[in-house]
């Protein structure tokens, strides 16, 4: 599954009507409610907020028409952000009529160009679970292993006393691999970390 990076607002202009839509990043219903109330709060004269969100991958679906006509707005704005495979994510397109009538066909176009083109602008995650461990190491090794090891590590902790302690996630490496390379460090095994991964 495919995670938004952050929340993120865009707005197209569609036969005179406004059409604003808003992507948060959501973990529970409590978050999109708390949005939808802000939503309604910041936009109080518009006439539809429709809105489909995902949550725990695809566990948790709804998609709400507010209004418009069954399955012109909640629905494509939903296959739109399955189509994108993402996950905890709410999207909210704020509507102003602007005084000419879209039809079924027109309306889900709408939606769906809202949401497509708001999603042409953000950035987007992978989460993958990585090992993480404490690696002890004497201070003679310590530029070495950093070089040799750049970009098979992130450093996320350092303490520097009689020797050097790391806190490191390990990227495309294992414990085998650094204990073979470096004979001289200590591993620890700290269990398993989430790490973000942008997108490009």
């Amino acid at each position: 599954m495919i995670y938004l990076a952050k929340s993120t607002q865009s707005e197209l202009i569609i036969d005179k009507s406004r059409f604003i839509t808003n992507l948060y990043v959501v973990t529970q219903i409590d978050d999109v409610h708390t949005y939808l109330k802000d939503i309604r709060k910041i936009h109080k004269d518009a006439n539809h907020y429709c809105y489909a969100y995902i949550i725990r991958d695809g566990r948790e679906v709804k998609a709400s028409d507010d209004g418009e006509p069954a399955k012109t707005a909640g629905v494509p704005i939903l296959e739109v952000l399955k189509h994108h495979d993402l996950t905890d994510v709410l999207c909210v397109v704020t509507r102003y009529f602007g005084g000419i009538k879209l039809g079924a066909g027109g309306l889900i176009r709408a939606y769906t160009n809202s949401v497509s083109h708001a999603l042409s602008e953000t950035d987007f995650l992978l989460k993958e679970k990585r090992s993480i461990a404490e690696i002890e190491l004497p201070y003679a090794l310590y530029d070495t292993f950093s070089y040799q090891l750049k970009d098979h590590i992130t450093i996320i902790d350092q303490q520097f006393a009689v020797d050097i302690k790391l806190t490191v996630i390990l990227n495309g490496i294992t414990y085998a691999e650094i204990k073979d390379k470096f004979h001289k460090v200590k591993l620890t095994d700290l269990g398993e970390t989430i790490v973000d991964i942008p997108l490009e």
